[in-house]
């Protein structure tokens, strides 16, 4: 299968990456990393999770937009190419935490969004999908996942060094 990811970020390319790599047998995944430069995308680097050509079941690629505003207009543009391509989905990935929904509220904001999506030609193979809140915020609501990743990141060595107790922050 081949399909694509839109993300706002740097920091849900890289989840998006990990999540990838876990949720696939290793060597039956190859993703593309993408950041778009003015009206061209170019490919920042390739990542290949596979020993050889062969063993690759799903073909990935993120794009990067770097802005929240754009990852739907983001699909829309390159969505017919693609598919021309082989590319089968779609996935949009934002937070719900912007201007926009500030204006006129999350839920109505969200409704014109899918709204826009069924009037997409290929809007089967589009499946878009809202954060409550900024990715990076995630993290602080599971605060043991910094211990993972630095067995020195504890909660008690974090409310220690920066006087905030991630087991009763609210994150929101």
């Amino acid at each position: 299968m081949k399909f694509a990811i839109f993300v706002e970020g740097l920091t849900e390319d890289i989840f998006v990456t990990k999540l990838l790599y876990n949720y696939f047998n290793p060597g039956k995944i190859t993703i593309n990393h993408v950041k778009p430069r003015g009206k061209r995308s170019k490919s920042l680097y390739y990542n290949k999770n596979s020993d050889s050509e062969n063993s690759v079941m799903h073909e990935c690629f993120i794009y990067d937009i770097g802005n929240d505003q754009k990852v739907l207009s983001a699909i829309k543009e390159h969505s017919q190419g693609m598919i021309n391509k082989g590319f089968e989905a779609f996935f949009g990935l934002r937070d719900v935490k912007s201007d926009e929904c500030k204006k006129v509220g999350a839920k109505k904001h969200l409704e014109a969004v899918y709204s826009e999506i069924d009037n997409i030609v290929y809007s089967n193979c589009i499946y878009f999908h809202f954060a409550k809140m900024e990715l990076e915020a995630w993290f602080l609501a599971e605060p043991n996942v910094f211990s993972k990743i630095d067995p020195q990141l504890t909660v008690d060595r974090i409310h220690e060094e920066l006087s905030i107790n991630l087991d009763t922050v609210d994150p929101e």
